[in-house]
């Protein structure tokens, strides 16, 4: 799926915003389709995103500490 790709590729330059719109839209065209192992790779995808997130937030808030 294309945007799987794309929300990994997002990730991997810390876009965060741009990933978790890529699993998102995956999610949506594995839904349509009734795809169900995409669907979890999907959700999946949107779980470590906002993990990376929840990491960085934290790395900042105990620098500035």
């Amino acid at each position: 799926m294309g945007w799987l790709f794309y929300a990994y590729t997002a990730l991997d330059l810390q876009k965060f915003d741009e990933a978790l719109k890529g699993a998102h839209e995956a999610a949506v065209a594995a839904k349509k389709i009734n795809a169900t192992d995409a669907i979890k790779q999907a959700e999946k995808m949107e779980d470590a995103i906002k993990a990376n997130i929840l990491d960085l937030q934290n790395h900042k808030q105990q620098s500035q500490n």
